[in-house]
Protein backbone atom coordinates (compact mmCIF):
# COMPACT_ATOMS: atom_id res chain seq x y z
CA UNK A 1 0.00 0.00 0.00
CA UNK A 2 2.62 2.58 0.84
CA UNK A 3 4.20 2.00 -2.76
CA UNK A 4 1.33 3.33 -4.25
CA UNK A 5 1.91 6.48 -2.91
CA UNK A 6 5.34 6.33 -4.84
CA UNK A 7 2.60 7.18 -8.40
CA UNK A 8 0.02 9.11 -6.70
CA UNK A 9 2.60 11.66 -5.59
CA UNK A 10 6.00 11.41 -7.30
CA UNK A 11 7.80 13.66 -4.87
CA UNK A 12 7.05 10.29 -2.46
CA UNK A 13 10.12 8.62 -4.47
CA UNK A 14 12.80 11.16 -2.35
CA UNK A 15 11.23 9.62 0.61
CA UNK A 16 11.38 5.49 -0.17
CA UNK A 17 13.80 5.15 2.55
CA UNK A 18 11.19 6.77 5.19
CA UNK A 19 8.44 4.82 3.75
CA UNK A 20 10.59 1.45 3.90
CA UNK A 21 11.40 2.37 7.83
CA UNK A 22 7.37 2.87 8.27
CA UNK A 23 6.80 -1.39 7.67
CA UNK A 24 10.22 -2.50 8.73
CA UNK A 25 10.80 -1.33 12.28
CA UNK A 26 7.95 -3.35 13.51
CA UNK A 27 9.12 -6.19 11.44
CA UNK A 28 12.46 -6.25 12.52
CA UNK A 29 10.71 -5.88 16.56
CA UNK A 30 9.04 -9.36 15.34
CA UNK A 31 12.00 -11.01 14.37
CA UNK A 32 13.94 -10.23 16.87
CA UNK A 33 11.25 -10.76 19.31
CA UNK A 34 10.91 -14.07 17.72
CA UNK A 35 14.71 -15.27 17.78
CA UNK A 36 14.53 -15.53 14.19
CA UNK A 37 18.32 -14.81 13.72
CA UNK A 38 18.26 -15.46 9.78
CA UNK A 39 15.35 -13.67 8.95
CA UNK A 40 16.60 -10.66 10.82
CA UNK A 41 20.12 -10.64 9.23
CA UNK A 42 18.71 -10.92 5.67
CA UNK A 43 16.18 -7.87 6.61
CA UNK A 44 18.78 -5.99 7.57
CA UNK A 45 20.94 -7.04 4.91
CA UNK A 46 18.02 -6.23 2.34
CA UNK A 47 17.47 -2.83 4.14
CA UNK A 48 21.56 -2.00 3.60
CA UNK A 49 21.04 -2.67 0.04
CA UNK A 50 18.25 -0.66 -0.49
CA UNK A 51 19.75 2.16 1.69
CA UNK A 52 23.00 1.56 -0.81
CA UNK A 53 21.12 1.65 -4.37
CA UNK A 54 18.98 4.73 -2.98
CA UNK A 55 22.18 6.70 -2.05
CA UNK A 56 23.43 6.05 -5.47
CA UNK A 57 20.89 6.73 -7.95
CA UNK A 58 20.23 10.04 -5.28
CA UNK A 59 23.92 10.92 -6.28
CA UNK A 60 23.67 10.34 -9.82
CA UNK A 61 20.30 12.43 -10.07
CA UNK A 62 21.07 15.28 -7.85
CA UNK A 63 25.00 15.40 -8.64
CA UNK A 64 24.29 15.85 -12.43
CA UNK A 65 26.31 12.45 -13.67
Amino acid sequence: MLHSLLFLYPMAFFFIGLSQLIYMIPALIWAAYKKRTSLLQGMLIGMGITFLVNSACFGIIFGGY
